[in-house]
């Protein structure tokens, strides 16, 4: 039978809620009779606010899509385990049992509203009243077996203003853009032909522990007005066992869709962090359409992610040439990946040389940004490798790779291990900085 134990401070601990300060409840164990799952309190979080009516009211497959770890059948057993323990169903409240434990009626309020601010972003009615009634109607008793809520609630609820707030991070005059280029999700990496170890038996739970590192250089850089996160190409390393030119043959450890899925689970991964530990106030993801290795095949998942990053409220777009424009605090960025989908014989340089400064001068007024010059960063991945340069007209930013060395790589070219970069605008500063060790880490974060 699918049941659910509470974890609190790392042991199994009986499944009554306490309300002790020092017993929270740290993480939930699903136990079923095939294997035992492990969900964040953020994860959990996550299935109640998509899974019930007044939520998003999704089914548990399309569910699945938010979860990197979890597959649509694990998600049913889950779902079916919070059903047996918690009385989970559709018609339930967002409020998760770790939520009703240790908040008072006005601290679940906020959380309702804050949820339904959320909704109306997205174009749903506000049904805050109709929701905080089913919180007193369905959720009174376990309420009530912390402290008594009795007269609160029955006192509480006249002429409640249901006005939603906007509840905002710490305040920051700071933009951050991460670049995330060539992860090449898919890539076979055996011992016999790698000279580097870091990818070796590179698969998706890898590319998770990169960017739970990126995650905790963000933590401990900011907090941010506004976070942009950059997709400069490659994300996928092909299709059908070769690049989409069809011009390389590449090992690859997954199929067509699994490379597809678990790049956009990734990506929703890394959004659903920052938000779950209010890293900024506002969050933007861009992603380019044209790239050697994933090209048409990844603009397709691209295009599909797009649209479910603006479901969450997050803005989203991907761009219609090899090279997108957008504008941090003043500053036109122009992103691609160096090496655009058909057309492109040679890419662009790590360096700004002489041919890649023609082309991108030509790219720069083509596009009416010459009344910009001395102020504009063009940034581009491919080369797996990073270099700052420029000219007295733009700054120019090769970026490294999340993935690394390929074998074929670490053959025929100087070994390059992972890199993620990143950008930090702050009132006409910019700094740019790394994420490439392989150490431990240790810092206060809740990783989805």
């Amino acid at each position: 039978m699918n049941t659910v134990e509470l974890i609190r401070n790392g042991q199994p601990f009986i499944n009554k809620l306490t309300g002790l300060e020092e017993n929270k409840i740290s993480e939930y164990k699903i136990v079923t009779d095939e294997r035992t799952f492990t969900m964040s309190r953020e994860q959990v979080e996550l299935l109640y606010r998509n899974y019930v009516h007044d939520g998003y009211d999704l089914s548990v497959k399309d569910i699945s899509a938010y979860f990197s770890l979890f597959s649509s059948s694990d998600l049913v057993k889950i779902r079916i385990a919070f059903t047996n323990t918690f009385g989970l169903r559709k018609e339930d409240t967002i409020i998760t049992p770790h939520e009703i434990e240790e908040h008072n009626l006005e601290e679940l309020k906020d959380i309702v509203a804050d949820f339904i601010r959320h909704k109306k972003v997205l174009g749903f009615k506000n049904e805050l009243p109709d929701i905080l009634s089913k919180i007193i109607d369905e959720q009174k008793e376990e309420i009530a077996n912390l402290k008594d809520y009795k007269a609160i609630i029955e006192e509480g609820f006249k002429d409640v203003p249901f006005a939603t707030p906007v509840i905002q991070a710490t305040p920051s005059s700071k933009s951050l853009a991460v670049w995330l280029s060539d992860m090449h999700i898919g890539c076979k990496v055996t011992p016999t032909g790698a000279i580097m170890q870091e990818n070796i038996g590179w698969n998706n739970q890898m590319v998770i522990d990169r960017l739970n590192k990126l995650l905790l250089t963000i933590k401990q850089q900011g907090p941010f007005n506004e976070i942009w996160v950059f997709n400069l190409g490659d994300a996928i390393d092909g299709m059908d066992h070769t690049t989409s030119r069809r011009d390389v043959s590449l090992p690859q450890n997954m199929n067509n869709a699994e490379m597809a899925k678990c790049y956009r689970q990734d990506i929703n991964y890394l959004f659903d962090t920052m938000v779950a530990n209010h890293m900024a106030n506002s969050y933007h993801f861009r992603t380019v359409s044209q790239s050697n290795h994933g090209g048409d095949f990844e603009a397709q998942a691209s295009e599909f992610l797009v649209e479910q990053l603006k479901h969450k409220g997050i803005d989203s777009a991907m761009a219609e040439q090899a090279f997108g424009i957008t504008q941090i605090q003043n500053m036109p960025i122009v992103y691609g990946h160096g090496k655009d989908t058909t057309h492109q014989i040679r890419p662009l340089g790590v360096q700004l040389d002489n041919r890649t400064r023609a082309y991108v001068d030509s790219l720069l007024r083509a596009n009416g940004l010459a009344s910009y010059f001395g102020n504009i960063l063009v940034v581009k991945g491919d080369s797996h490798q990073y270099h700052l340069s420029g000219c007295a007209d733009y700054m120019y930013m090769s970026v490294g790779s999340l993935f690394g060395s390929s074998e074929w790589a670490q053959s025929n070219f100087p070994c390059r291990g992972w890199e993620i970069n990143y950008s930090i605008f702050d009132n006409g500063n910019v700094m740019h900085g790394s994420v490439k060790d392989n150490r431990p880490y240790n810092i206060d974060i809740q990783f989805n």
